[in-house]
């Protein structure tokens, strides 16, 4: 007995998302029209616009994407220091100190 598969019922957001992504690849289509991939699409391309990384122009009437690699790259590269400043060995026994002050914290506070 074969499986039925279950079918929704689309947004109006999906079906915008999805009339967007005409003028994408196929692969990106496909991604489109999922409900998880709609919501990626709406979130990310303007996180991708605001941040500088994903540039949209109109060229002769029609619209023109353009990625800023550079900017990417900045991007990452301040991401890359933040996360090694975050991780660094003091920054990990501050986290530790105050997890123990918290656990210590919760079992004074529950009469252990």
């Amino acid at each position: 007995m074969a499986r039925s598969r279950r079918s929704y019922r689309r947004s109006t957001s999906q079906r915008a998302v999805s009339l967007f992504a005409s003028f994408l690849p196929t692969p990106l289509q496909r991604i489109a029209d999922t409900q998880i991939g709609s919501t990626i699409l709406t979130l990310g391309i303007p996180a991708l616009i605001v941040a500088g990384i994903l540039q949209f122009e109109w060229n002769g009437g029609l619209p023109q994407l353009t990625i800023d690699r550079n900017r990417a790259q900045e991007i990452r590269n301040a991401a890359r220091e933040e996360f090694s400043r975050i991780s660094s060995p003091e920054t990990v026994q501050t986290i530790q100190r105050l997890e123990r002050s918290a656990v210590d914290l919760w079992n004074a506070a529950q009469g252990n």
